[in-house]
């Protein structure tokens, strides 16, 4: 009896196969077609083999057991990737958080310098930050050539 002999290799029956066979087994495939292989499974198969329902292959599997372990595993796979994702979010948040926490204290020091700077060196804002430093240097040097040219004339 064909349904009753396992395969050498894996140990497995035919059911064991026809239930590893997605194209088979899923909705893939026609009313029609879902049909007939369930007529042939119910009404063929166990009737010819009943015990086949039951039998274990090589690896311990009953049928339709082993794609039923496989779905499982990987649900659990995708909850982890999406739990380790909702982790990886979490975290990149928190040093973005703590990257514009440094960045605007930074910045207000920055502020608080720069306008200490043009406030000694008699220089002036003029919009970015570049701007402040470039004019605060330009005082510095007409401050220079005044005194030079002050020290000059005495």
């Amino acid at each position: 009896n064909a349904c009753a002999r396992p395969e050498e290799d894996t140990g497995r029956l035919l059911l064991h196969s026809i239930s590893l066979n997605d194209s088979i087994i899923s909705s893939g495939g026609s009313a029609a077609a879902q049909s007939r292989v369930k007529h042939f499974i119910l009404q063929e198969l166990l009737q010819a083999y009943p015990s086949a329902i039951v039998e274990e292959d090589d690896k311990g599997y009953i049928p339709f057991m082993e794609p039923i372990a496989k779905w499982i595993q990987a649900r659990r796979a995708i909850r982890k990737w999406k739990v380790e994702t909702d982790l990886t979010r979490e975290k990149v948040a928190l040093v973005a958080a703590k990257l514009r926490k440094s960045a605007g204290a930074a910045a207000a020091r920055t502020r608080d310098n720069d306008s200490d700077s043009e406030q000694s060196f008699g220089g002036s804002y003029h919009g970015s930050r570049d701007g402040r430093r470039l004019t605060a240097f330009g005082s510095s040097l007409h401050y220079l050539k005044k005194t030079v040219s002050g020290n000059d004339e005495k």
